[in-house]
């Protein structure tokens, strides 16, 4: 079963541009930090952008900007952004009514998923950004500096 990083992407993309100064940054300096394609950063920012957390400016000296302040975006606001369906999914063939097990097990399996993302819900609602960013900040364990992300153009 596959899922999906659309969210851990987004939260990462959000870092990025929370963590700088005002200067707008790049997909591609984007996706070098996250080591993805820049065609995945568009695609999550413009979903982002579309909620007004995010703007993007084109153009020599644009890019992707943080619209709100990164105590203001809960992280649960970015998952119901990025994500099209629950994080656990029951299989899209109905069991075996004439089972015992098979006739009930998907309504309470149902429910118990229902409630599992309703509780993770609730956890990604109550941490924001920012708190993302000082826990991050404390858990830094590299020797050598960052590779720079901001376009160089804009200081």
């Amino acid at each position: 079963m596959n899922t999906s990083t659309r969210f851990a992407v987004a939260v990462h993309a959000l870092a990025v541009l929370a963590d700088a100064d005002a200067c707008p940054h790049s997909s591609e300096a984007i996706a070098q930090s996250i080591t993805t394609n820049a065609v995945v950063i568009r695609r999550i920012l413009g979903t982002l952008r579309d909620a007004g957390m995010v703007s993007a400016q084109l153009g020599s000296g644009g890019g992707w900007r943080l619209e709100l302040p990164a105590d203001h975006i809960s992280l649960g606001s970015v998952y119901r952004c990025v994500e099209d369906g629950p994080l656990l999914r029951l299989p899209l063939r109905e069991p075996d009514a004439n089972c015992p097990i098979g006739s009930g097990v998907r309504a309470a399996l149902g429910e118990v998923i229902d409630e599992a993302e309703a509780t993770m819900l609730r956890a990604l609602d109550a941490m924001t950004l920012a708190e993302v960013l000082q826990r991050g900040a404390g858990r830094s364990t590299l020797v050598t500096p960052p590779v720079p992300v901001a376009d160089t153009r804009c200081g």
